[in-house]
């Protein structure tokens, strides 16, 4: 779990993209709940900088911190 949680916190938008578009791949073709949310997704990274890293604001981790997982 903590390397999971350090990699969300250190992704950049390009590196997101690129795993959205992995998975993406992944999928059968005619599958059609995951596919289309992780397209929406997909398009609204392509719009934002590149090297944001979008979850790395303490916003995202303060439950975890209070909780005591931090």
């Amino acid at each position: 779990m903590v390397e999971a949680t350090q990699w969300l916190r250190n992704v950049t938008n390009a590196q997101l993209a690129e795993w959205y578009v992995a998975k993406i791949a992944t999928l059968p073709q005619d599958e059609g709940i995951i596919r289309p949310f992780l397209q929406d997704q997909l398009d609204d990274i392509k719009i934002r900088q590149t090297t944001d890293q979008p979850y790395s604001h303490h916003y995202h981790w303060a439950a975890f911190t209070i909780i005591g997982v931090f």
